[in-house]
C-alpha cells in the first residue's frame, strides 16, 4: 500500500495527492455517516495535513454540525464547487488547526488501494451489512479504540498530529483534539 495516491471529485476540477500510506483507514457505519453519504457507511482515509497536495483547483469549505455525533463537533466538508463531490473533511475546525484530513476513499483513482483496517459504530450498521471477514479486534460497536487495533507507526504519526495541535493551542492558533 505505497504511495503517491492520486486522486479527486467527478468532473475533475479539483485534483489532489497523497505523498504516503494513510494513518489508518476506517469503515464508518454511524448514522450520520449514513445520513451524509445517501449509503451504509463511509469509508475514511486518515492523513497528515502536510502529506496532501490540491494539484488542481480550490475546494468549497462547508461547515455542519453533525447532530448525531456524541461530540456535537462541527466539521468542514471539502467539496467540488462544480460538481459538489466531498473529497475530505475536517473534524472539529479550523479550530483545530489543519492538522489532519479524513479523505473520502472513494475518490481515489484507485480506492481499492486502500482496503480498509477498523469499521466503527457498527453497532448502528445496517442489518443487512456483513463485516464476517474482519478480525474481531477490527470492529467497534462505537469508536475505534486505537491502542487496541493500530498499528505502532500509526499511532506515533497520531502522536505528532497532537503535539503539533497541542504547540498551536500555546500559541493561541487553535489545537481541540480530534
Amino acid at each position: 500500500m505505497s504511495g503517491p495516491y492520486t486522486g479527486g471529485c467527478n468532473c475533475g476540477q479539483i485534483r489532489y495527492s497523497l505523498s504516503t500510506p494513510p494513518i489508518i483507514v476506517n469503515c464508518c457505519h454511524c448514522t450520520y455517516c449514513q445520513r451524509e453519504t445517501g449509503s451504509a457507511f463511509a469509508v475514511n482515509a486518515f492523513y497528515e495535513s502536510d502529506r496532501m497536495t490540491l494539484t488542481s483547483g480550490t475546494s468549497q469549505d462547508i461547515e455542519v454540525t453533525p447532530i448525531a455525533t456524541k461530540s456535537g463537533r462541527a466539521q468542514h466538508l471539502h467539496r467540488c464547487p462544480k460538481c459538489k463531490v466531498v473529497m475530505w473533511s475536517l473534524y472539529g475546525q479550523p479550530a483545530a488547526g489543519d492538522f489532519m484530513r479524513v479523505v473520502k476513499v472513494g475518490t481515489l483513482d484507485e480506492p481499492a488501494r486502500m482496503p480498509v483496517d477498523v469499521h466503527i459504530y457498527a453497532g448502528t450498521k445496517q442489518k443487512w451489512v456483513e463485516l464476517g471477514n474482519h478480525d474481531a479486534k477490527a470492529v467497534f460497536e462505537e469508536n475505534a479504540k486505537p491502542k487496541e487495533c493500530w498499528s505502532k507507526e500509526s499511532l506515533d504519526r497520531m502522536s505528532k498530529v497532537g503535539e503539533k495541535r497541542r504547540a498551536a493551542k500555546e500559541k493561541g492558533k487553535g489545537g481541540e483534539k480530534l
